[in-house]
């Protein structure tokens, strides 16, 4: 929900922009449309922080009756500073958004609807809130006073503050028994987990086209785009999709949309994949699901693909994944695509942007796990610990024949379900939480269960500790 409501935003100020007169600077003409931009991005940015903090309380503090009520408290606190900015900004975006398909109203609508989930109700979360905090008095030392409505919690469960960005002389990791380090410091990619002991994080990296995605997306959008400009009446040439190397038809089939306003294609690619993911045989069903147990499991998830940046960023945002490896197309400085990409995200390009997506979040390869179709995913296959093969490409299938390499089917179906989504997370939480359950109160435990708030941090012998943030951080 925070990912559509910041793209509501955006959307909204994309369009404002376009009215200013060309030396009226980057203030909107009208006063209202000033206190509509201030308001809605400070509750948008309040709610950020609000799910951080509660993914900050579920990462390090120990699960109480309190916390768990807290961390409902901010969910629903963030959902409702979501939906009052949606409701500003869909408001004041004049007689447009009348129109079905316009990006805006669709999603203030999915957003409205996700609201009225019942776990997301912030008249429920406090009457938790205060019961927690009534139970609390005289049973948690230290709890249920002002310092609880203050926010601050007691000295005995405070949680470490995040650290800050490094900077680039202090990223690489510390060598064993360097000056000035206990012990020799942490391996990268490992941290601290309450109660000692130490997490290992891990990235999963997914293709999209025939790994996730059944079809070749760039060919189907551009059905989808050709079709509404015939409408139109124009004509429009068919892209290349042979005769040369796979970069080279990348390129040229970037060219095609040359002289596109950005806003335009991004909305276009919004429509087509709300059309295209509703088709019976749309995914790889195997992939899907193993993206939904990485996401499930904490696991950092990125796609990595050499489709345009445009068109992969609906199908990230509809499968919840953060990072996006892309060919990033290029504008003008007036928001007109000029045809021309950065760099084809295919092959060695795609295991230089692994490379580095792995230093920057701090996370060794051999922890992470690849998803591919195609030779041309070999380079970035062979750079992981654990590769995983999508399909029966020969290529692939040759090399696979190594120790350590896995193979999925490549059986396609339908998209998967919110239903079926819920239900993992439930289970997920339901089997690996049952310590910090216990400790809980009835009311802790049910929200707990119910998928609401989980968080995790995976350990070598695979236990996860359940947390009490909502399935909206992963979303974020």
């Amino acid at each position: 929900m925070l990912g559509a409501c910041e793209g509501v935003l955006r959307t909204w100020w994309d369009r404002k922009a376009e009215w200013l007169d060309p030396a009226g600077g980057l203030t909107p003409r009208q006063a209202s449309d000033q206190r509509v931009l201030a308001t809605a991005s400070a509750h948008i940015q309040a709610a950020r922080l609000l799910l951080e903090r509660a993914a900050q309380r579920a990462d390090h503090a120990p699960v109480t009756p309190v916390l768990v009520a807290e961390n409902q408290r901010d969910v629903t606190a963030a959902v409702e500073l979501c939906c009052s900015a949606t409701d500003e900004l869909f408001r004041s975006s004049g007689i447009r958004v009348l129109d079905e398909g316009d990006p805006l109203q669709r999603a203030w609508r999915d957003i409205t609807a996700a609201r009225s989930h019942g776990t997301l109700n912030f008249d429920t979360a406090a009457a938790s809130y205060t019961s927690a905090l009534v139970a609390a008095r005289g049973a948690e030392p230290g709890r249920g006073t002002a310092a609880d409505l203050a926010g601050a919690p007691p000295p005995s469960t405070r949680w470490p503050r995040p650290r800050p960005a490094p900077s680039p002389r202090d990223r690489r990791p510390p060598r064993p028994g360097a000056p000035g380090q206990r012990g020799g410091g942490r391996r990268p990619g490992t941290g601290r987990r309450h109660g000692g002991g130490t997490v290992t994080r891990r990235i999963a990296l997914f293709d999209v086209d025939q790994t996730l995605l059944a079809e070749k997306s760039m060919i189907s959008f551009w059905r989808f785009w050709s079709a509404s400009l015939a409408r139109s009446g124009r004509r429009v040439p068919a892209p290349r999709t042979s005769g040369a190397d796979r970069e080279t038809l990348n390129r040229a089939y970037f060219t095609l949309f040359a002289g596109v306003r950005r806003r335009r294609l991004e909305e276009a690619a919004a429509e087509w994949y709300a059309h295209y993911r509703r088709g019976p045989d749309a995914y790889l069903t195997a992939t899907v699901a193993a993206l939904e147990e990485h996401r499930a499991s904490g696991d950092e998830v990125a796609l990595v693909t050499g489709c345009g940046d445009i068109l992969v960023r609906p199908v990230a945002g509809h499968l919840g994944v953060l990072h996006v490896l892309a060919t990033e197309q290029l504008t003008d400085g007036s928001g007109v695509l000029t045809g021309e990409v950065r760099r084809p995200m295919i092959a060695a390009a795609k295991a230089e942007a692994v490379v580095e997506l792995a230093r920057r979040l701090d996370v060794p390869l051999r922890e992470c796990r690849a998803y591919g179709d195609h030779s041309s995913d070999l380079a970035m296959l062979s750079l992981v610990g654990h590769p995983v093969v999508v399909g029966d490409d020969p290529v692939l299938a040759e090399r696979g024949a190594e120790p350590g390499w896995r193979f999925l089917s490549a059986t396609t179906g339908p998209q998967p379900t919110e239903a079926a989504t819920t239900t993992a997370t439930t289970e997920a939480a339901t089997a690996t939480g049952k310590q910090q359950q216990q400790q809980a109160t009835a009311t802790g435990a049910q929200h707990m269960a119910s998928g609401t708030a989980l968080r995790h941090v995976d350990t070598a012998d695979r236990r996860q500790h359940v947390g009490t943030v909502t399935g909206l951080v992963h979303a974020t």
